[in-house]
Order: structure tokens, then sequence, then C-alpha cells
């Protein structure tokens, strides 16, 4: 009978290291990112070491096919990070996905800009480390030293009927290339062929000539304002 009843907890044992060793391998790495699936959902949760050595890291919209989240249980440290570009698709998905605010806990030893389509085009400079909460179009940051607002000057619009949000992406650039291009939009029964000047998709913008005017300030310093915007051109399927 003690044989029987050691046998059982031998197997117990055993179901237990075995589950842990299935969650441990369900961490799975793309690029800067590490991530895991459930239930066919996929949740991005730390840097890979990659991406701890990137100065700029992009927020996906899809890995592998799978619609990315963040949640409560997500960490991004690293030395070097400086800048963190987010979408409106990904952060679409955060805001229906979750009634809670989403939190992103951040380790850095620099500022950090945060590119933040989603909350009227704003670029959101932090340092040291911190934890954000986004949820509702709102974005709450704790345990800052210094927080600026500055409006972003690049805009990238989805440039179909779509009520919110308008902006999909944004940066700010001074008289040079764009060199942090975002990820392919998404819309349902298009296709997506590049970004352009104008609404009407007459001229592309090219990457690899194509310049944002230089910052232009009053005879007082002031910051004279001028957006660049780039048009997203479809194809229906």
């Amino acid at each position: 009978m003690k044989k029987i009843k050691l046998i059982f907890l031998l197997m117990f044992v055993l179901t237990i290291l075995s589950s842990c060793i299935l969650i441990r391998d369900n961490a799975n790495e793309s690029g800067c990112f590490k991530y895991r699936i459930n239930n066919e959902e996929l949740y991005i949760f730390k840097l890979s070491e990659y991406g701890k050595k990137q100065e700029t890291i992009i927020l996906p919209i899809f890995i592998n096919g799978h619609e990315t989240f963040i949640n409560g249980d997500s960490v991004f440290e690293s030395d070097f990070l400086k800048n963190i570009y987010f979408n409106s698709d990904t952060l679409e998905n955060l805001n229906f996905r979750f009634k809670n605010p989403i939190k992103l806990r951040l380790k850095t030893k620099n500022k950090i800009k945060f590119f933040m389509p989603y909350t009227c085009k704003c670029i959101y400079i932090t340092s040291g480390e911190y934890e954000f909460y986004y949820s509702n179009e709102a974005l709450e940051v704790d345990n800052l030293d210094k927080k600026l607002h500055n409006v972003a000057n690049v805009s990238y619009y989805y440039n179909y009927e779509k009520e919110d949000p308008y902006t999909f992406f944004i940066d700010d650039v001074d008289g040079e290339k764009i060199t942090n291009i975002p990820p392919t939009p998404y819309r349902e029964g298009y296709i997506f062929e590049g970004w352009y000047k104008e609404k009407e998709c007459i001229n592309e913008w090219n990457f690899d000539v194509d310049i944002v005017p230089s910052k232009e300030y009053t005879e007082e310093g002031e910051y004279i304002y001028k957006e660049t915007i780039l048009y997203a051109k479809w194809k229906e399927v």
C-alpha cells in the first residue's frame, strides 16, 4: 500500500514538473520581443537579448500571424532604450481587450520618448525606473523625475473612414529622413500599398530620399509647428 502511495506521489510530482517545463518552453522570441501564446492570443512580456541592446523599439501589430497584446506582467528592461513607438492598431487591441488599465513596467537608465498616436499626437519624455498605465486614451506614468509633452510633427493617417483613432502612427523628425518606419497598418478586406504625400495618394513618400523639413522658430525662440502628414493607400481585395 505504501508503495502504491509512493508511486502516485511520484507521478504527481513528475506531472507538476512537466507542466512547469511546458510553461517555460511556451516562451517564444521574435526580433526585439519575447512572447507567449495562450488560447491563440499572443502576449509580449519582455524584451529579447537583441531588444535590450536597441535604442528604439516599435511595437508590432502582428507576430507570426497573431495580434499582439501586452498584459500586466510585461516588463521591458534595458540600459540602452530611448524610444518606444506605439501604433493605434495595437493600442486598440489593448483598449478593447481589457477593462482595466494596461500596465507596462520599464527599467532603463535613459530618458524615454513615448510616441503615442492615441493621445492627441503627443510625445511623452520620461526618465528613471517607472510604470505606465494605458486606458481609455489616457496615459498615466508613475515614479517620474520629469515629464514633458511635445507635439509630434509627423503623422501617419489611415486615410479611410475610421472613427477613432484617425492617426495610426507618429514621429518627431527635424530636417532628416524618416528612419523609424511604422509597421504595416491593417484594414480588413484591403491591401496596404504604401505611404503617400497627399490624401489622393498621388506621390509616394520615398523613405530612402524624402526629408522632413527642418523645424523653424520665431526670433523669440518659440517653435513654429508644421506637420508632415503621410496617407495610407489601400487596394480592395
